[in-house]
């Protein structure tokens, strides 16, 4: 869900009438049930029906939108609470290039150009892989450590490390995909 979506059901609950909200059944001007939301302080209400008759089924909807105006707001708080805790830790687990010689002739100024240690200046066409610069490359200092290099498999294409991995799954969940 998109920040901006998130701003839109914000704002429609800070505009609707403050809460908690209640539901209570009365009988209408027609005599017919209605299920009726109102305030803690009984300073607003509204109906919900009226109804043909109050059933089990219009009892669960009336507590629905009654508990709407307590429950919206704090799963928008929740979720921005995990959005924010998924960019954290996505700004931990960032990827960290590994490269080989390109075999190309490359100026330090040259656009589109990396100067890595142990290996020279090299393009895109010399990088292997990613590997997660947090989990295998000491914090993004000096390269590859031996551990990972030994014991994980890295290729183009594929997730960093497990948490990057699992970070990709939540982003693309949370984004409706």
């Amino acid at each position: 869900m998109t920040e901006q979506e998130l701003e839109a059901i914000s704002a429609r609950a800070e505009a609707a009438t403050p809460g908690p909200w209640h539901k209570e059944y009365a009988d209408g001007a027609d005599d017919r049930p209605q299920v009726w939301v109102t305030t803690t302080d009984g300073d607003a209400e509204f109906s919900v029906g009226p109804v043909h008759y109050v059933t089990h089924q219009t009892q669960h909807d009336g507590q629905f939108i009654a508990d709407a105006r307590t429950d919206v707001p704090a799963l928008v708080a929740a979720l921005r609470e995990a959005q924010s805790t998924i960019a954290r830790v996505a700004a931990i687990h960032r990827p960290y290039g590994i490269y080989e010689e390109c075999g190309h002739d490359h100026e330090p100024d040259e656009p589109g150009v990396t100067e890595v240690d142990d290996v020279g200046l090299v393009c895109a066409e010399g990088k292997m892989y990613d590997i997660c610069g947090s989990c295998c490359a000491h914090d993004f200092e000096g390269g590859q450590d031996a551990e990972c290099a030994e014991n994980h498999a890295h290729a183009k294409g594929e997730a960093i490390c497990d948490t990057f991995a699992a970070l990709h799954v939540a982003s693309v969940k949370s984004d409706g995909a």
